[in-house]
């Protein structure tokens, strides 16, 4: 359609989190989608930040692996369901959304 750019025309940068043994949305979807945009070469910075072991949503503990999003922007290791889980040690995420 006219006036829609192409997504190979979008120059978004993409920061993927998954945890390894999340119970709801399989990591290999996010592995998958990581490793296309790669190789679609549409020169945009990715990133990928892959979990090991991710805590569930709070009142959710069925749901393990499916909260990484509490380690990413907590920053620190998280407590959750009487679980300690290794916080994101790497660059600060808002700051980095802030610079692009």
């Amino acid at each position: 359609a006219a006036g829609v750019p192409k997504a190979s025309d979008i120059k978004v940068p993409v920061w993927a989190f998954h945890g390894a043994n999340d119970q709801v949305v399989p990591v290999d979807y996010t592995d998958r989608s990581v490793a296309m945009i790669k190789k679609a070469n549409l020169r945009l910075e990715i990133k990928y930040t892959r979990y090991n072991e991710s805590p569930g949503p709070l009142g959710y503990p069925g749901y393990d692996g499916h909260a990484s999003w509490m380690q990413v922007y907590a920053g620190e290791d998280v407590h959750v369901h009487g679980k300690t889980f290794k916080g994101h040690d790497g660059p600060d995420l808002i700051k980095w959304m802030l610079s692009h």
